[in-house]
């Protein structure tokens, strides 16, 4: 496209579909955005991920002083663009790391930098954003042991009502496997992946852990799932040896 003058980055690893959907939306970003420095695009097909309905991630950054989030389909492929400044972006990369989940590190350094490739800003970001990806959120002992408290305290409640009401038991038990799966990656000391590649990666950092996740949603008994959900919460709890969690907060004083 010649109104890039050689700045607009080819994307090898695209089909023609993608590749054109992803000159099409750089072009409207820069009439639509005329102070962006940089364009990121991502997703499941840019690392080799996805299929012929995946999505295209572009993460613009630009030097006004306002974020926006803009879906539309360019050639027939859905685009999420993400226009944010430097500050908001190394905001996002503060509070995602509270949750152990650096959404916007991974997508930006799994991404390409397709516009401002030379910009020495888009380049230091891309290196920040590598590393946010791999940073693990190391918890105080307190709140390691106030989730701890919640993963024991949910799985008495489905101990509780299990014989007699399996549907509310159910509700629950689904809720505290997604608490327990949360803490299996702060136990591994693993940043927390986006949802789809979640459960790969969790096999392949722990099989132990792996197995009896797969072995959770591969049976509809919630006997069964219950059964190897405290199974889970057993091996990650065993500093206590699952004899029931006491725990006792901090004091906290009146000003």
């Amino acid at each position: 496209m010649e109104i890039f003058h050689g700045l607009l980055i080819e994307i090898k690893r695209l089909t023609k579909r993608y590749e054109i959907a992803k000159e099409l939306a750089v072009e409207f970003i820069l009439q639509n955005y005329p102070t962006t420095i940089g364009i990121v695009v991502g997703g499941s097909v840019v690392r080799n991920e996805g299929d012929k309905n995946s999505d295209l991630d572009i993460y613009v950054v630009h030097s006004d002083n306002f974020r926006q989030r803009v879906t539309k389909f360019f050639n027939g492929v859905p685009c999420d663009i993400f226009i944010n400044t430097m500050f908001h972006i190394k905001n996002y990369f503060i509070e995602e790391h509270k949750s152990n989940r650096p959404v916007t590190a991974d997508m930006i350094s799994t991404g390409t930098i397709v516009y401002g490739v030379e910009n020495q800003d888009m380049i230091h970001l891309l290196d920040s954003a590598k590393t946010e990806a791999k940073s693990v959120l190391v918890l105080a002992l307190e709140e390691t042991q106030r989730r701890k408290y919640e993963l024991s305290t949910l799985l008495e409640d489905v101990e509780d009502v299990l014989e007699n009401n399996v549907e509310l038991a159910d509700y629950i038990l689904q809720n505290l496997m997604i608490k327990t799966i949360d803490f299996a990656f702060l136990y591994l000391k693993t940043p927390l992946p986006r949802a789809k590649n979640r459960l790969k990666v969790l096999a392949t950092a722990d099989a132990e852990i792996g197995k009896r996740v797969y072995g959770f949603y591969g049976t509809k008994s919630v006997s069964k799932q219950y059964n190897i959900c405290k199974e889970l919460i057993i091996l990650l709890l065993k500093p206590e040896k699952y004899s029931g969690l006491e725990w006792i907060t901090k004091r906290e004083y009146l000003e």
